[in-house]
């Protein structure tokens, strides 16, 4: 639905707009405002939501009925955005109210969960629980016994374990909410009123306690909706956090579904190439997994690097050799070995200053092995960019992949150019290392050289997307030093000339 906007001013350019008129008189954009299908509000220009009942702006004007999926994914994407609980909780309450599947249900019942703990309605908030696993264990098709044993403890344990490890094969974007041992926990404490208080609080923030599952699950429904370009902004968000465990375990199930899902949202909105690497990537990690005494949790990444192959040859998009792949690995493990050999001339716990200066006394002994390693990682992007190395340090079980490596010699360039007394060309070389592997540290180290440069806009927008993106950059620097790495861009961004 379509309605004048009378009494109002036009939306782009701000000029008094008259009671008749249909068009500015002044930028000549059209004045009629789109309402919400579901409660006739006006809907803000450029709005995703109505904000009177919380409903997908995406129907509006077009006279489509909001279905149970809209407005679960309306409601998970308001809770992520941590917007008004009462608007969360009426779009839950749209998917609970209409002919919702089980596992839509599911999630918006959590949903609700949270937006009463929000709101301080405890046994709203326990209702909605106990609603969340009810609707799970029809998902997962319970036994009435095993059901009442999932209300009543929310874990999948004993006979219910292989009913769960078959649902993470399969629906890891929902057990990771519901059937994982962080799922909605139940009350806790000595006294009563301990239990409500730390329940309150534990369901208030499960979901922005548990962002990387959830933007996983939004990213899930997001593509079942059709809706793959706002499913892939959410998956890739959720790879970029995820890239914590690479170094220890590539072969994850929490990094392969989302990659195997992102590659089939890519392929359907016609990005062949970009859906065809993030297949090769699943696949790419088959060498990662031990031969032998696989744990548990690396037999849950198997089906998913399997999707991975099937896609590859279904669509027809070739794969480097065994032989070629193993080649790229050992250019990929020589290029480790070079970058380290720079390293050792380095220190930790010095500023800027001293370690340009430990740089430029070191000379070639530095630049000699950058040099190497770039020539090591040109035959790895030629061979496979997509292969895996162990550390070469010794007793070291850490992998690295080409983008890793790659953006871990960019950030050692940028070394360089400093200790050269060229902060242009240290921000550059950040920028090429954030391109290939955002971390925080880079980041923020950028925001310094443009603001050195006096570009002071484009450091007040670095610096605040060191803010606004500290999950995803920092997940693989450690909680500490994004909390310190957070002060300073927030003490730095203050001190900005306006």
């Amino acid at each position: 639905m379509i309605a004048p906007a009378l009494g109002q001013n036009c939306p782009k350019c701000g000029s008094v707009a008259g009671p008749n008129d249909r068009f500015c008189t002044r930028c000549g954009s059209e004045l009629h405002v789109a309402t919400c299908t579901m409660c006739g509000k006006p809907l803000q220009p450029g709005a995703r939501f109505c904000e009177g009942c919380g409903a997908p702006a995406s129907g509006a004007g077009k006279g489509r009925e909001t279905t149970a999926l809209d407005s679960v994914i309306a409601a998970l994407d308001m809770a992520l955005m941590q917007a008004d609980p009462k608007r969360v909780l009426q779009a839950s309450m749209n998917c609970l109210n209409k002919q919702a599947s089980v596992e839509h249900a599911s999630i918006a019942s959590v949903t609700a969960m949270s937006s009463h703990a929000r709101l301080g309605n405890f046994d709203e908030a326990q209702a909605h629980l106990m609603k969340a696993r009810g609707f799970y264990a029809d998902h997962l098709g319970l036994s009435d016994q095993q059901r009442a044993r999932f209300l009543q403890g929310g874990h999948l344990i004993d006979d219910l374990m292989a009913v769960g490890n078959r649902d993470l094969e399969e629906n890891p974007w929902l057990y990771f909410i519901l059937g994982h041992a962080y799922g909605p926990s139940d009350a806790y404490g000595d006294t009563e009123a301990t239990k409500r208080n730390s329940a309150l609080r534990a369901w208030a923030d499960f979901i922005s306690n548990n962002r990387e599952r959830m933007f996983g699950a939004l990213g899930y429904l997001s593509f079942t909706d059709g809706k793959q370009n706002e499913a892939a902004k959410c998956l890739e968000s959720v790879l970029l956090i995820v890239r914590r465990y690479d170094a220890d375990t590539p072969a994850r199930i929490e990094s392969l579904w989302p990659r195997v899902i992102l590659g089939d949202c890519y392929w359907a909105s016609g990005q062949k190439q970009k859906a065809g690497e993030c297949w090769r990537r699943v696949l790419s990690v088959e060498s990662c997994v031990p031969e032998s005494d696989l744990s548990d949790w690396d037999r849950f990444a198997l089906p998913w690097i399997a999707k991975a192959k099937s896609s590859l040859a279904e669509h027809g998009i070739p794969v480097p050799t065994p032989e070629i792949s193993r080649r790229a690995s050992e250019h990929l493990r020589q290029a480790m070995a070079h970058l380290f050999e720079a390293e050792q001339f380095e220190a930790s716990g010095v500023d800027l200053e001293e370690l340009s200066e430990m740089i430029r006394k070191a000379g070639a002994r530095y630049t000699v092995p950058l040099e190497r390693a770039t020539s090591e990682l040109g035959l790895v992007e030629r061979l496979d960019p997509f292969t895996w190395a162990k550390t070469p340090l010794k007793d070291s079980r850490h992998w690295w992949r080409y983008e890793s490596a790659k953006g871990f010699l960019f950030q050692k360039i940028a070394l360089v150019h400093l200790s050269n007394e060229k902060p242009a060309l240290a921000a550059a070389s950040y920028k090429q290392a954030m391109d290939i592997w955002p971390m925080l540290v880079p980041c923020a180290l950028m925001g310094g050289m443009q603001a050195a440069c006096g570009l002071f806009a484009d450091a007040r927008a670095t610096y605040q997307m060191c803010i606004d993106r500290a999950e995803e950059f920092g997940s693989v620097e450690g909680l500490e030093t994004c909390k310190e790495v957070l002060l300073g861009v927030q003490e730095a961004l203050s001190e900005l000339p306006r």
